[in-house]
C-alpha cells in the first residue's frame, strides 16, 4: 500500500477503528526500499505513524534475512518509542545462505 496517500489511510483508519494494522517493513524505513522493491518505507512508517496518532493498533512486520538483522535493536526501540508492536518472522524457507539470517528462531 505504499503507492497511498495518506487520505486514504485516515479514510480507512476511521472505517474500523477496532482494525489491527500491519505493516511489513524490513529494516529501518528510510533502507526497506533497498529490501522490498517499489516500497516507500519511510511514507509507511509515517502511516504508522499517523495510526498510533488515531490511537490505532499497529504492527510492525518485520522479515528478518541476513542484510537486515543487524537492524533488529534499532528497530526495537524505534517501535517501542511510538507504541508499535513488533512482529519478527524468521521465515523457514529455503532461501539462499546468503540471505539466511545468522539467528534463526522456529
Amino acid at each position: 500500500a505504499t503507492g497511498r496517500k495518506k487520505d486514504w489511510y485516515k479514510k480507512a483508519y476511521g472505517a474500523n477503528p477496532k482494525a489491527r494494522w500491519t505493516f511489513g517493513i524490513d529494516g529501518p524505513p528510510e533502507l526497506s526500499h533497498n529490501y522490498r522493491i517499489n516500497q516507500d518505507g519511510e511514507h509507511l512508517f509515517d502511516m504508522m505513524l499517523l495510526a498510533r496518532e488515531m490511537r490505532l493498533t499497529v504492527f510492525w512486520q518485520y522479515i528478518v534475512f541476513s542484510y537486515n538483522e543487524e537492524y533488529i535493536d534499532e528497530c526495537i526501540e524505534i517501535a517501542k518509542s511510538h507504541g508499535i508492536h513488533m512482529d519478527f518472522i524468521y521465515s523457514q524457507r529455503d532461501v539462499s545462505k546468503k540471505l539466511k539470517p545468522k539467528i534463526v528462531k522456529d
